[in-house]
């Protein structure tokens, strides 16, 4: 899904026009909601440094790719994320991220155990659902 037209995120488009943004938009390349979580992640990267002119080989690539300050370009990128709502922020943690093993029940011949997580598995045949107009949900369950 683009970062830049997200139909769910709060307030993006007072920071689609700073420097920031046309650097992420021209020297990094970014355009979708995963391209910007690729680049949030080298915040975690311990050889980072939260300065500009930080030598760490992906600041340092960044640098060669006419990035000024990529420190400055890593956390704008974790403020555009940040205007997604937790249903659509990568960098959120949702209950089926933890999703416990199903333990097994003493079942008669006539039971069948009720599958309670979100999390699929199997074929694509497996995980269809029926979707019906209506209203949207955007809660977190």
């Amino acid at each position: 899904m683009p970062i830049w037209l997200h139909c769910k995120a709060n307030d993006i488009r007072h920071l689609q026009h700073k420097p920031e943004a046309k650097c992420l938009r021209q020297n990094h390349k970014i355009k979708t909601v995963g391209d910007t979580e690729e680049l949030t992640k080298h915040l975690r990267n311990t050889h980072h440094h939260a300065r500009q002119n930080c030598a760490c080989p992906k600041c340092r690539q960044m640098h060669e790719n006419n990035c000024r300050n990529p420190h400055k370009c890593y956390e704008y990128a974790k403020k555009l994320i940040e205007t997604l709502p937790l249903k659509w922020n990568p960098l959120s943690r949702l209950p089926e991220d933890h999703e416990p093993q199903m333990q097994p029940l003493p079942l008669t011949s006539s039971m069948e155990a009720f599958d309670y997580r979100v999390t699929t598995t199997g074929t694509l045949a497996d995980v269809f659902r029926i979707f019906t107009k209506g209203e949207c949900n955007e809660e977190i369950p």
